[in-house]
């Protein structure tokens, strides 16, 4: 462990040398264990705690089966809703492959607002981030959240609409040999 952390700590640093030519003053304030941790851990945190997420959000569908009539009925006719444009949607072989890769795309996007933003930090441009005011950081960070979210939006509509269209089926013999003529 502790070869590995000096080895990573010594190309960081020579990075940020050779970048900033001799002026270590704003890497050392970046790169403390505490944030190179922290970066590492809660990702990896968050990657493991998906199951329990994803049983707390069927604990809140449970809770919401339970409350009072008007919520339900909203609730139903909203996942009827969602249900019924995604039968429609899983039908179109073309859209279920359009939606996919535009999630590729949007994650394509999010890795490279990121390695522009590392790259603005590596290069001096952003020496002086904390210095800034926070309307200026939220402006420069917003494209890497935006990406972010717009990726996890469609990642998971995508996984939805590819789960879905396996349960395709078809339900009669002439149907069947239709296909089979016009394919």
């Amino acid at each position: 462990m502790a070869i590995a952390s000096r080895f990573w700590s010594t190309i960081v640093f020579r990075l940020a040398k050779r970048y900033t030519e001799g002026n270590m003053d704003f890497f050392e304030k970046i790169f403390t264990w505490q944030n190179i941790i922290t970066s590492v851990v809660i990702p990896f945190l968050l990657y493991m705690m998906s199951p329990i997420l994803d049983r707390l959000r069927n604990i809140i569908i449970r809770l919401v089966s339970r409350m009072p009539s008007v919520i339900r009925a909203t609730w139903r006719s909203k996942r009827a809703k969602e249900l019924n444009k995604i039968k429609k949607q899983r039908q179109n072989g073309d859209l279920v492959t359009y939606v996919s890769i535009r999630s590729h795309a949007y994650l394509i996007l999010f890795f490279g607002s990121l390695a522009a933003y590392w790259w603005l930090t590596m290069s001096g441009a952003l020496q002086r981030f904390n210095e800034m005011p926070d309307t200026v950081q939220i402006i420069i960070g917003l494209p890497i959240f935006i990406f972010e979210v717009l990726w996890l939006i469609y990642n998971e509509k995508a996984k939805i609409l590819v789960s879905y269209r396996g349960k395709l089926r078809v339900t009669s013999q002439s149907t069947s040999r239709l296909r089979r003529r016009t394919a």
